[in-house]
This record gives C-alpha cells, structure tokens and sequence, in this order.
C-alpha cells in the first residue's frame, strides 16, 4: 500500500487496522498502539485475533461478511480499549 496513505492514516485519531483477507494485519496505525498498547512492529504479521484475542469473533466474522457481501459499513467504537 502507499506509504503516503500510511502515514496519513497514522494521523487520524481512530485506531486504524488494514487486514489482508486471511486477517493478517498489513496496518495498525499510532492510534491503535494506544488504544491496545502493542506497538506497529509487534502486529504487523501477525493474525489479528492472535494480536486481539478478546474480539467477539463471530460477532466480527459476521460484520466482515456483511461488509464484503452487502457493501454495509462498520465502525467499532472502542472494542480494541486497552485493559
């Protein structure tokens, strides 16, 4: 991906991930360090329910179906807050 769009996306006050289709994460921008206290370098790779094992995994397969299925939009307002 671009790096200029990563380094904007780095700058919006929402955490960010970009997963390939297999749920890799490709992007986990500096709001998401934050948010979860994981640093870029220690998700990028990684599967996202490896690096977010709490998420409600149905609930997220369903919303990703709707998403690529349905073209709905989602937004997940602090579901990845730090503990």
């Amino acid at each position: 991906m671009d790096r200029t769009l990563f380094d904007i996306l780095n700058h919006v006050n929402e955490g960010i991930i970009i997963t390939d289709d297999q749920l890799n994460i490709i992007f986990w921008n500096t709001q998401m360090e934050f948010l979860t206290n994981i640093k870029q370098e220690e998700a990028i790779g990684f599967n996202l329910y490896v690096k977010l094992p709490n998420i409600n995994k149905n609930y997220f397969r369903e919303s990703i179906n709707s998403v690529i299925e349905k073209d709905y939009k989602y937004f997940f307002p602090r579901l990845f807050m730090k503990v």
